[in-house]
């Protein structure tokens, strides 16, 4: 029976690895391609693990969630760290480490959510006509049909410099 749940998890564990891998690949093109049409100079910062969610805020005009996203993203990897650390050397949790372990998977929730929102913004833009129905889409897939529009909409995307971010 043990056998059992050890290869369930092995299985969530190579398919989590999976999405964040299409949709961490898939968002680097697109900040890539469209920081090289604008430009920048400093285009290869798009290929950043967790610096390109900021970007990627900055793209669509969300540059305070992108903040939030970086920071909740790094938060999150900490605490993972630390709950591993705890549970292998056999301390015993208390109320308030626990407490904390639950608000940063809050943050991480809402990293997730702010995360789809930026992939709406870009179907607003992009795919106006649709991007209700790629949105549920995106939501019901975990991010992987958001992954691949991005990579077939990275050269239509149209950046508004005069925008004012938010």
């Amino acid at each position: 029976m043990g056998a059992f749940f050890a290869i369930i998890i092995l299985i969530a564990i190579v398919i989590i690895f999976f999405t964040v891998s299409i949709n961490y690949i898939s968002s680097s093109i697109f900040l890539y391609t469209n920081l090289n049409q604008m430009n920048c100079k400093h285009a290869m910062m798009a290929w950043i693990p967790i610096y390109n969610n900021y970007l990627f805020g900055k793209m669509v005009h969300m540059k305070k969630s992108g903040v939030f996203i970086l920071f909740g993203t790094i938060l999150f990897l900490i605490s993972l760290t630390t709950n591993f650390h705890t549970t292998f050397i056999n301390k015993p949790y208390n109320e308030v480490f626990f407490f904390f372990i639950n608000i940063i998977d809050i943050i991480l929730y809402i990293c997730i959510i702010l995360k789809m929102i930026f992939i709406y913004k870009v179907f607003k833009n992009t795919l106006p006509k649709y991007r209700i129905i790629l949105t549920i889409l995106n939501v019901l897939t975990y991010g992987i049909i958001g992954a691949i529009v991005l990579i077939i909409v990275r050269k239509n995307y149209k950046y508004n410099e005069n925008r004012l971010s938010k």
